[in-house]
C-alpha cells in the first residue's frame, strides 16, 4: 500500500489559513481607523480574501458582526438638534450669572443704605 506525505500539504494549508485571517484581521482595524462601514464586502475587499470564506470563519463572522451592529446603532441614533441660538447660550449663561452677582451687590447696598437711615 502507498502512504502518501501529506504533511506539507496540511502545513501548507494551515499558513495559508492563518495568512488569510491575519489579513481579515488587519482589513477590519484599517475600516475601524478610517471610520469605513463595517460590512462581508468591505472586509473582503480590503483584506483581498472572499466574502464566503469571511461567513465559513466564526471568530471573523462574529466580528464583523459586532462591529456592523454597532455602526447600525450609531447610525439609528438621533442627532442632537441645535437650535439657532446655540451659539448665544455661553454668552447667555455668563451674562445671567453676572446679572445675579450685581442684583447680590444691589440688595447689599439698598441694605446699607437703610442701615445708615439716609
Amino acid at each position: 500500500m502507498l502512504r502518501r506525505n501529506t504533511a506539507g500539504l496540511k502545513e501548507n494549508a494551515l499558513k495559508k489559513r492563518e495568512d488569510a485571517y491575519q489579513k481579515a484581521e488587519d482589513g477590519i482595524q484599517r475600516l475601524l481607523q478610517t471610520g469605513s462601514p463595517i460590512n462581508f464586502g468591505k472586509v473582503a475587499e480590503v483584506a483581498g480574501v472572499s466574502r464566503a470564506w469571511l461567513y465559513k470563519q466564526p471568530d471573523i463572522r462574529s466580528k464583523i458582526e459586532k462591529h456592523r451592529e454597532i455602526q447600525t446603532q450609531k447610525a439609528r441614533q438621533p442627532k442632537e438638534k441645535k437650535s439657532p441660538d446655540s451659539k448665544k447660550e455661553p454668552k447667555t449663561k455668563v451674562f445671567r450669572e453676572h446679572i445675579q452677582i450685581l442684583e447680590a451687590e444691589n440688595l447689599d447696598l439698598i441694605s446699607q443704605i437703610e442701615q445708615l437711615g439716609v
